[in-house]
C-alpha cells in the first residue's frame, strides 16, 4: 500500500503540505512556482505528473538500478524532457529541413499500422512461434548461422604535413615498430604518437573482417601473427602500422545464440504468409509498380523523381523507394542517396514487389473494415512526434559537427576508409537443380573439384552439367551477404579471378565465379562531407550532444528546483497504473 502510494505522497510533499504546515519553495525572479512544479523553462513548466508518466513509459532496462545517484538520474531526466518539449517546437514552428521525408514516412507508418491493426483482428496467431518449429528451423538453417573469422585490430597512423618527406615518415614509422617489438605498448604509443581518430581507444578499430577494408590493408591485417604489428603501409596522405591483438577464428552459431535471429525471421515468415493471403483476397488492387527493366533503368539513371509504385491515394518515388530500402537494408546499403555502392537489382525488385503486396493488403483490410481507424491515427501521431524530435535532434548535431571544419577534417584523414566506396566484387553464378541420389553427391564432389581449377569457367561447367548462368554484376560484401551468407567471407579470401566452391541452398547447388575485383580510391572530403559528419557523429554522439543540450537549456532560462528534485528522489519511483477494483481493495485493507 505505501509503495502504491508514493506518487501520491511525492504530489503531497511536492506541493508543500508536510505534517499539517507548508514548506518554503526557492524563491524566484518573478513569483513561487506552483504546487508540484519541480522545474521551469521559457514557454513551460515540469510537474511531478509529467515525470511520473515519463517514468512509467520507460523500459525497466532503461530505469536506474539499486544504489544509483538519484539525484543525478532525475535531473538528467528533467532536462532530458525539457530538451524534447524544445524540440517538439521547433518541429512544429516548420524548422524541419527535411519535412517532406517525415511527411512521406507518415503515410508509410499509417499503413503499417493498419496493416498490423488488421493482422491483429483476423490473424492473432501470426507471430506465434513453438519451440518444436524453432528446433526444425535451426536445423534446417544450421549453414546460414556461421560467423566468419575475425581480428580485434589496432591502428597506429602518422599523416604526412606539407613539405614533409613520406620516405622521413616511413623511417620513423619504423622506429616506432622497433620499440613495439622490444616490448613497448602499441596501444600506448598509438595514444600518444597515432594522427587518428582511433588513439581515444588506445587505436583500437574493433573487430575486422574481410572486406571491411581496401584490400591493402586487409592482406596485411590478415597475414599477421597475434602481438607482432605489420611492416609500415605507405599512402600518399600518410604511413599506417596495424597490429591484431586476438583472433575469433570461423565458427558455427550455437542454437541459443542463433535463437533471437532465428525466432525474428519465423515472425516474419509467418507474417509474411498472412500478408500474402490478405493481399490475394484483394480481387482488383488498386496498386500498380513499373516493371523491372523500368526498376533497373530508373535505378541506373538516378531517376529520383520517377514514379516507381502508383496506388490510388499514394505514390512512390525513386527517391523515397531508395530512402525506404536504405532504412530496410541499413547504413552503408548504398541505397540511400549520396551512399556508395549500387543497388542490387535483385534487392531492388524484390522489395517494390513486396511494397506492391503491402499496398493491395492494406486496401483489403481498409476495405473490408478490419482497421481500428481511432488507435492507428493515435499511434500515427505519436510515431510523428517521435520521430519529429529525433530528425530535429539529428539535424541540430548535424549543424554543428559541420560547423567544426577543422575536426570534420582531421577525422576525415585519420578514418579515411569509411569514406572510401566500398570494394565490390564481379560474380557471376551458375545454379544447377541437385538430389540426394549418388548422381547428385558426384556432381558435388566434381564440383568441388573444378572450384579448385582456377582455369575453369561456369560455360563449360553448364556445359556438361547444366543449369543456368547469370551475371550478378559488381556487388559489395552487404550485398553478397543478402545473397548467401557464407559467400562474403568467401568471396573476400578469393585472390584474383576464380571460383568458389559450391553452396548447396535447398534442391539446388550455386558455384559462383569471381571475375574481378575493384578497391576505389578515397573520394576528397567535399564529397562525402555530409557521410563524415555522421560518422563523427556516431563516434562523438555524447560530446556533442552535452553541447547542444547546454545551449538549449540556457536559451530556454531552464531552471530546476533543487528542495523539489530531492523531494522526488527521496519518495522513489511511482507504481504502474493499477485499476479501480485493485486500488479500491487495497484503499479497504489500509
Amino acid at each position: 500500500m505505501t509503495r502504491l502510494l508514493a506518487p501520491l505522497g511525492a504530489l503531497m510533499l511536492l506541493s508543500g503540505c508536510q505534517d499539517g504546515e507548508r514548506a518554503p519553495l526557492p524563491a524566484s525572479e518573478d513569483t513561487a512556482p506552483a504546487p508540484g512544479v519541480v522545474a521551469r523553462y521559457d514557454g513551460g513548466t515540469i510537474t511531478v505528473d509529467d515525470v511520473d508518466a515519463h517514468i512509467l513509459a520507460l523500459p525497466a532496462a532503461d530505469r536506474p538500478a539499486p544504489g544509483s545517484d538519484l539525484e543525478a538520474w532525475y535531473s538528467a531526466l528533467l532536462r532530458g524532457i525539457v530538451v524534447e518539449r524544445l524540440l517538439l517546437e521547433r518541429v512544429r514552428d516548420g524548422e524541419l529541413r527535411d519535412g517532406d521525408e517525415l511527411r512521406q514516412r507518415r503515410t508509410a507508418v499509417h499503413r503499417q499500422l493498419a496493416v498490423q491493426s488488421c493482422l491483429l483482428q483476423s490473424r492473432p496467431e501470426a507471430g506465434e512461434i513453438t519451440r518444436e518449429t524453432i528446433d526444425a528451423a535451426y536445423e534446417a538453417r544450421r549453414a546460414s548461422f556461421q560467423i566468419p573469422e575475425r581480428r580485434s585490430t589496432y591502428h597506429l597512423y602518422l599523416r604526412k604535413d606539407a613539405g614533409e618527406s613520406l620516405d622521413a615518415l616511413e623511417e620513423r614509422m619504423r622506429g616506432i615498430r622497433d620499440r613495439i617489438l622490444r616490448g613497448e605498448s602499441f596501444q600506448r604509443l598509438a595514444r600518444r604518437e597515432s594522427e587518428s581518430e582511433s588513439r581515444h581507444r588506445q587505436g583500437g578499430l574493433g573487430w575486422i573482417q574481410r572486406g571491411d577494408l581496401p584490400e591493402r590493408f586487409e592482406q596485411a591485417i590478415f597475414g599477421l601473427q597475434e602481438g607482432v604489428p605489420s611492416e609500415p603501409i605507405v599512402t600518399r596522405d600518410g604511413v599506417h602500422l596495424f597490429m591484431v591483438e586476438a583472433v575469433l577464428v570461423e565458427r558455427q552459431l550455437s542454437q541459443e545464440e542463433a535463437e533471437p535471429v532465428l525466432v525474428e525471421q519465423l515472425q516474419a515468415e509467418q507474417v509474411s504468409e498472412a500478408l500474402d493471403e490478405m493481399a490475394a483476397m484483394n480481387p482488383s488492387p488498386s496498386v500498380r509498380i513499373v516493371d523491372r527493366e523500368t526498376l533497373e533503368q530508373y535505378v541506373a539513371g538516378d531517376s529520383e523523381d520517377a514514379i516507381v509504385l502508383f496506388a490510388e491515394d499514394h505514390e512512390v518515388s525513386l527517391r523515397e523507394f531508395r530512402q525506404r530500402l536504405g532504412r530496410v537494408l541499413g547504413e552503408g546499403s548504398g541505397a540511400r542517396p549520396g551512399g556508395e555502392g549500387r543497388i542490387s537489382n535483385d534487392s531492388a525488385w524484390d522489395y517494390l514487389t513486396r511494397l506492391r503486396r503491402h499496398e493491395a493488403a492494406f486496401e483489403y483490410c481498409r476495405d473490408q473494415g478490419l482497421v481500428a481507424e481511432e488507435a492507428v491515427a493515435r499511434q500515427a501521431q505519436a510515431w510523428v512526434e517521435r520521430a519529429g524530435i529525433e530528425q530535429m535532434r539529428q539535424q541540430l548535431l548535424h549543424d554543428r559537427a559541420m560547423a567544426d571544419e577543422n575536426r570534420l577534417e582531421l577525422y576525415y584523414q585519420s578514418n579515411i576508409g569509411q569514406f572510401t566506396p566500398p570494394v565490390e566484387w564481379r560474380i557471376a553464378r551458375l545454379r544447377i537443380p541437385f538430389d540426394e541420389a549418388e548422381a547428385g553427391m558426384a556432381m558435388m564432389a566434381a564440383l568441388e573439384e573444378a572450384a579448385a581449377d582456377n582455369g575453369v569457367g561456369l560455360d563449360s561447367l553448364q556445359n556438361e552439367f547444366g543449369g543456368d548462368v547469370e551475371e550478378l554484376g559488381w556487388l559489395t560484401r552487404q550485398q553478397l551477404r543478402m545473397i548467401n551468407v557464407k559467400l562474403p567471407s568467401r568471396v573476400a579470401a578469393v585472390d584474383g579471378e576464380a571460383l568458389i566452391a559450391p553452396l548447396r541452398v535447398n534442391d539446388v547447388l550455386e558455384i559462383y565465379r569471381v571475375n574481378g575485383r575493384q578497391d576505389p580510391e578515397p573520394r576528397p572530403l567535399q564529397a562525402v562531407i555530409d557521410r563524415v559528419a555522421s560518422a563523427y557523429l556516431r563516434q562523438y554522439t555524447s560530446e556533442v550532444y552535452k553541447g547542444l543540450e547546454a545551449d538549449l537549456l540556457e536559451r530556454a532560462s531552464f531552471e530546476l528546483y533543487p528542495e523539489r528534485l530531492e523531494a522526488l528522489r527521496n519518495v522513489g519511483f511511482p507504481s504502474p497504473d493499477v485499476t479501480v477494483d485493485e486500488l479500491d481493495a487495497l484503499l479497504s485493507g489500509s
